[in-house]
């Protein structure tokens, strides 16, 4: 959902630096849900890094399930897809180009 306050500030603006804050605008949600997959990620790793390990010597040991395993794959793998995405849409939207 596109932020208002700051959608209202925008229509004032000179027509290419409008098309630049629309564009960037529109970023918002894939912003919000890379946030969110990096934070479900990083609970995932918490888990599984601290949950079930044995320290030996300055050295851990993991033990990690094929589930778990397979939780962390997808996870990591969303993030970098998601960031790979936004990044894209970023460089368009500094150029104005308003899709996404």
């Amino acid at each position: 959902m596109l932020n208002t306050r700051v959608q209202a500030a925008v229509e004032g603006l000179p027509e290419r630096h409008t098309a630049i804050a629309t564009a960037m605008l529109r970023l918002e949600e894939q912003v919000a849900e890379l946030t969110a997959m990096s934070r479900i990620m990083a609970d995932l790793l918490n888990d599984v890094l601290f949950d079930d390990r044995e320290v030996e010597e300055g050295y851990s040991s993991i033990r990690i399930s094929a589930q778990d395993m397979t939780n962390l794959a997808f996870a990591v793998n969303n993030v970098a897809s998601r960031a790979g995405k936004l990044e894209a849409h970023y460089y368009a939207a500094c150029s104005g180009e308003v899709g996404q």
